[in-house]
């Protein structure tokens, strides 16, 4: 039996939220209004500044978060856990006013995003929903770890994490929905390594070993497949060495937005392993590079804003690995 076809979606009502910013300190206000179909997810920096697609070409360097560009060099960054809420809401066209050059921290985490979009609420629209689906494996690798994407009816994720000393191996899976993301991954918050060299011999709280993480691979799955565009990392390290040192955790400060510090979880954790379910929190937000909704299922393995932005343009440059498809 065939099934309709969905809908594109956009929310019911506006909503609005002021804060700080975890890596600028600055003070900003976010306005969220819905658009028509087709729209996609759009910036808009200033009552008269650029417009700024979320898209995969607009992407640029940004220490420990992920940064829009315009053409005019303008730039937004820190969308990732507004992008992961809107993502998991199903909420395909949004206009995104911002005065301030960072989006605010809010917690830590995307569940205030996930409040203020459910009670705004959702209406369909008459264009069919636009994806991408998955026709082929894909992987991008670097040392330290990997994303593939397979094929799949549905999104789902399985990620596994191993970069904070002291935690161990955790592990994350699961279909995303909004009941699965509001419940499972919502809530977990950024975290940091802090300069304290106290934390080092005072454990405020370690993973639970009883928890199995049962990874998929801690090295690539496919050894020696690698779709990241030629010379992709040279370019990505390129980047880096030609943008000035920046200041984490600027400003605001790490406790007073309440996010999360590695290797212990000051005040205490809301999940034993709440550093593997952000990593895939700020998976899903990078994602929305892609521009449209994603069919498949992503294994990733110390999955990180640059890897992400490295898998969304392997599967841009090879067409052969996906479909775009409508109604999904």
């Amino acid at each position: 039996m065939s099934r309709e076809p969905r809908l594109q979606r956009t929310l019911a009502a506006p909503f609005a939220f002021s804060g700080v910013g975890l890596h600028t300190g600055a003070k900003a206000t976010v306005t969220v209004r819905p658009a028509p179909s087709d729209t996609g997810r759009v910036f808009q920096l200033g009552a008269a500044g650029s417009s700024i697609p979320v898209e995969w070409r607009r992407r640029v360097h940004s220490v420990m978060n992920t940064a829009l560009a315009a053409e005019n060099g303008e730039r937004i960054r820190t969308i990732e856990h507004l992008m992961a809420a809107l993502i998991a809401a199903e909420i395909d066209n949004v206009r995104i006013e911002v005065a301030g050059p960072e989006l605010p921290i809010r917690d830590g985490s995307a569940r205030g995003w996930l409040e203020q979009i459910s009670a705004a609420g959702a209406v369909p629209q008459a264009a069919p929903r636009r994806a991408i689906e998955i026709a082929a494996p894909i992987q991008i690798c670097d040392s330290g770890g990997f994303l593939r994407a397979e094929p799949h009816d549905g999104f789902a994720v399985d990620v596994t994490f191993d970069n904070l000393p002291r935690f161990g191996l955790m592990r994350w899976a699961g279909e995303i929905s909004e009941p699965v993301f509001r419940r499972e991954l919502a809530a977990s918050r950024s975290f940091g390594r802090p300069p304290w060299k106290w934390l080092d011999t005072v454990s405020l709280l370690q993973r639970d070993r009883s928890i199995d993480p049962r990874p998929t691979s801690r090295n690539c799955p496919k050894d020696g497949i690698e779709d990241a565009p030629p010379g992709f990392w040279e370019k990505l390290a390129a980047e880096k060495s030609s943008s000035p040192p920046e200041k984490l955790l600027a400003g605001a400060g790490p406790l007073s937005v309440a996010v999360v510090i590695g290797p212990y979880i000051l005040g205490g954790a809301r999940w034993p392993d709440e550093p593997v379910r952000h990593v895939a929190l700020d998976m899903i937000g990078d994602l929305a590079l892609l521009g449209v909704a994603l069919r498949g299922r992503i294994f990733a393995h110390n999955p990180s804003h640059e890897k992400t932005y490295a898998f969304v343009s392997a599967i841009m440059a090879k067409p052969s690995a996906y479909r775009a498809i409508l109604g999904a």
